[in-house]
């Protein structure tokens, strides 16, 4: 039987009410990423960015509090490579700029924890990716 996943509106209050913070929670995140077995959950994690930005004390005002999330490989991370599960895209350049999707989470004061893998192109009904490793959800 799996953990049950965190309830993230009640772990957003819990940093609102001040009874945590978006660091605790963050290391939360951590160690429940680096306890489960791996299963292809990341293309690459940024816990050490990911620390540096929860430490902004105006994070907790924002909708998101500084809640950790990972953002799927389709997605452009401003200085990372975005390789949408492909095979041909490895040792893409680093996006220029952030998606409109993870620009509007950053605002809403998310914490970015890594890239998910994915089915190559998110073109994939069961989720199986053909070139590398396929992703299972945990």
């Amino acid at each position: 039987m799996r953990d049950a996943l965190p309830d993230l509106c009640a772990r957003r209050s819990a940093i609102w009410a001040g009874t945590t913070t978006p660091q605790a929670q963050l290391a939360q995140a951590q160690d429940r990423a680096q306890a489960l077995p791996c299963r292809h959950a990341f293309v690459s994690t940024s816990f050490e960015g990911a620390g540096r930005a929860a430490a902004h004390p105006e994070l907790r005002q924002r909708p998101l509090a500084g809640l950790a999330v990972s953002v799927k490989d389709l997605f452009d991370v401003a200085g990372e490579p975005t390789t949408a599960g492909a095979a041909v895209l490895q040792g893409a350049p680093p996006a220029a700029a952030d998606s409109v999707a993870v620009a509007r989470l950053r605002a809403a004061g998310a914490v970015f924890v890594g890239r998910s893998h994915m089915p190559e192109f998110a073109f994939s009904a069961v989720g199986i990716n053909p070139h590398l490793p396929t992703p299972h959800n945990v």
